[in-house]
């Protein structure tokens, strides 16, 4: 049985969790597939991952610089609401679109409304927080050379004469 390792392509299955509360819309799990180290998934949940077994199940802390970050208050702006579209009803909570000075466009969520003003928020919900996965190995793929050799050497290959 191999352990995971950079390079490799595993699937596993994750629960996150904030100071007892899911997020996300599965509680019972989520599953997912990425190689190691092209940093498709969180970064904390790849480091978890390496070293371990197919079958074997870990819970960890992952703190907010390998999740989704600080928060960071240069994300967090006030814009009057003469800026906003005429048919826009702001609502706190509210996610919405905006276009950045460069052109950009973002997503960001309203967090204040008053009769002149809203304040938009475009952190990542979760920035700024440290998070606890529950992490288990379902499966770690293998190329043909890995399944034989155990990765150290390639396979001879027959050729035809």
């Amino acid at each position: 049985m191999h352990d995971a390792k950079r390079g490799s392509h595993v699937r596993v299955r994750y629960r996150g969790t904030l100071a007892r509360h899911h997020f996300g819309k599965h509680n019972s799990g989520k599953t997912a597939e990425f190689t190691i180290g092209e940093h498709r998934v969180l970064r904390g949940v790849e480091d978890a991952v390496i070293g371990m077994r197919e079958g074997e199940t870990k819970s960890v802390m992952i703190p907010a610089g390998k999740a989704y970050g600080r928060h960071r208050s240069e994300l967090v702006t006030t814009i009057h609401r003469s800026r906003l579209p005429v048919d826009m009803i702001p609502e706190t909570g509210k996610w919405v679109y905006v276009q950045t000075g460069g052109g950009e466009r973002i997503r960001a969520q309203i967090h204040n409304v008053t009769d002149t003003t809203v304040v938009l928020d475009a952190n990542h919900p979760l920035a700024g927080r440290d998070l606890k996965f529950e992490i288990e190995l379902l499966e770690i793929e293998r190329r043909d050379d890995e399944e034989h050799n155990c990765g150290n050497r390639p396979r001879e290959r027959a050729t035809a004469q």
